[in-house]
C-alpha cells in the first residue's frame, strides 16, 4: 500500500474511533501533501517525498515543544510532542549505527575520499543513498559518523 493511501485509510479509521489529536495531525499531514502535489503542478507526490514531509513536520513540533517549554506552557508542549509521536509512526525504521558505518564506508570507498576535504561529496552521496533506501534519517548523527571516518583514514 502507497504511504498516502495508508494515510488516507487511517485518516478515516482515526475519524470514526473519534481520536481528535491523531485526526488533527493527519490533516495536517495530508494538507501538507495536497499543498506539494499542487506547489508541482499536479505532479504526483511519491513516498520519498511524503518521508521528509512527515520529517519536517517532526522538527516543526520538536522545535514548537522546546518553545513552549521555555514558555512555560507544558500543556501545549506535550500536544506538540505527541503529535510528533504520532507522524513517527509513518516512518520507516531508522538504520543502526552500524548500518550507518557500512554504508558510509562504501559511499567513501566509492568516491575515493581520502580526508576531511572531501566531507561534503562524502556527506552529499551518503544522503542520497539513506534518502533511497527510505529510512529515517538524522542529518547530525550522519555528519558525526561520516567525519569520524574520514578522521580515521589519515
Amino acid at each position: 500500500m502507497e504511504m498516502k493511501e495508508r494515510l488516507m485509510a487511517d485518516l478515516k479509521q482515526s475519524m470514526k474511533n473519534r481520536e481528535e489529536l491523531r485526526t488533527s495531525t493527519l490533516r495536517m499531514l495530508r494538507a501538507e501533501i495536497l499543498n506539494k502535489e499542487s506547489e508541482k503542478a499536479g505532479v504526483v507526490v511519491d513516498d520519498a517525498v511524503v518521508f521528509s514531509l512527515i520529517r519536517k513536520l517532526i522538527r516543526q513540533r520538536h522545535d514548537s515543544a522546546a518553545q513552549f517549554e521555555k514558555g512555560g506552557r507544558t500543556d501545549l508542549a506535550k500536544k506538540e510532542i505527541d503529535e510528533a509521536a504520532i507522524l513517527e509512526q509513518y516512518l520507516p525504521p531508522q538504520l543502526s549505527e552500524e548500518e550507518m558505518r557500512e554504508l558510509i564506508k562504501t559511499v567513501i570507498e566509492e568516491i575515493g575520499a581520502m580526508s576531511i576535504q572531501d566531507m561534503g561529496k562524502v556527506m552529499g552521496a551518503a544522503m542520497k543513498r539513506l534518502k533511497e533506501t527510505g529510512t529515517m534519517l538524522d542529518g547530525r548523527v550522519v555528519n558525526a559518523l561520516v567525519r569520524e571516518a574520514l578522521s580515521a583514514q589519515k
